[in-house]
């Protein structure tokens, strides 16, 4: 009777460790993908090489389904990657030492922790991309961004970006639409980079985000104009806008720094060229958080008032 009992426990625990190693399926992906759905009955997916999303092809990632990266690689789309995230059930990108999301992954149970830059990057190059319902965690390896948005003008809502090791997003050459997301957590915020000629123009629409615990939670690199509405901001580290690098178009160009709730913060030199008329609105302000200075080659454009100076 004993044999039988410690039998039937054998088997029970035996039988509980396979339903708990099938809880989560696991796919390896890397390469250049077709058209295809991931599924949740694959899920989660672990990128063990740089992954790319040619033009002309969509890759489909079902609700809830989540992304894993084991170490510096990437995602390139130069296509369309279809989010079908739902607000109860979103896709998720993260760190493959993520525990919470898409199981004990690396099989360490707690011996290692998911941390800041455990991963490279998912850089957007189609403008055709609408993602809503997604989170992003853990990403911006070497100090670098999360999430990449070059030469295009995708729309990025309702999604949440957390724990980058530099800036949770990085826009270069682009006007994104980057509306109703939480970007905490996270050494920058939301990073906007436009080439000095302006051309193309970097002129991202930035709405009703939450932009909470990050070191700087917007800056400005370049021929950078975002357009800023409703945004809130609070427990950052550094209250500002930071402002580099040099505005200088070979045709004459004007553009206004609009006042806003928060100074602009020079942060490394800044050059107006010589063909650039920059504009300061009354009641703007400009600080300097170091050695660094602004160089006007063109003409600075001081719009105060008595009432009301830059």
């Amino acid at each position: 009777m004993r044999y039988c009992r410690l039998l039937l426990i054998f088997v029970a625990v035996s039988f509980f460790d396979i339903i708990i190693d099938r809880a989560f399926a696991e796919t390896e992906v890397s390469g250049t993908v077709a058209d295809t759905i991931w599924t949740t009955a694959g899920s989660p997916y672990i990128v063990k090489g740089n992954l790319i999303i040619p033009e002309n092809v969509t890759l489909g990632l079902e609700s809830g389904v989540v992304v894993k990266f084991n170490n510096t690689h990437y995602i390139r789309v130069n296509g369309i990657l279809d989010m079908q995230g739902t607000s109860d059930n979103p896709v998720v990108f993260t760190s493959w030492k993520d525990d919470s999301a898409g199981g004990d992954t690396n099989n360490d149970a707690d011996t290692t922790v998911p941390s800041p830059g455990d991963w490279y990057y998912i850089d957007i190059r189609n403008s055709e991309n609408v993602w809503k319902h997604c989170e992003f965690r853990y990403g911006g390896y070497n100090n670098g961004s999360m999430l990449s948005i070059t030469s295009s003008s995708p729309t990025i809502e309702q999604c949440t970006f957390a724990n980058a090791r530099g800036a949770a997003i990085y826009v270069s050459d682009g006007s994104p639409q980057i509306k109703d997301n939480v970007i905490r957590e996270s050494h920058r915020g939301i990073t906007i980079y436009g080439t000095s000629s302006g051309t193309p123009a970097s002129r991202p629409v930035i709405s009703g985000n939450t932009i909470t615990e990050n070191g700087l939670p917007l800056s400005l690199e370049g021929y950078a104009f975002p357009v800023f509405s409703n945004n809130t901001l609070t427990n950052n580290a550094i209250r500002s806008i930071g402002v580099s690098g040099s505005m200088d178009p070979s045709a004459t160009r004007s553009e206004i720094w609009p006042k806003l709730d928060i100074p602009y913060m020079v942060n490394g030199s800044f050059t107006v060229g010589s063909k650039m008329t920059l504009g300061l609105e009354s009641g703007v302000v400009v600080k300097f958080n170091n050695t660094h200075h602004i160089r006007v080659n063109g003409i600075l454009d001081m719009q105060g008032t008595s009432d009301n100076p830059v």
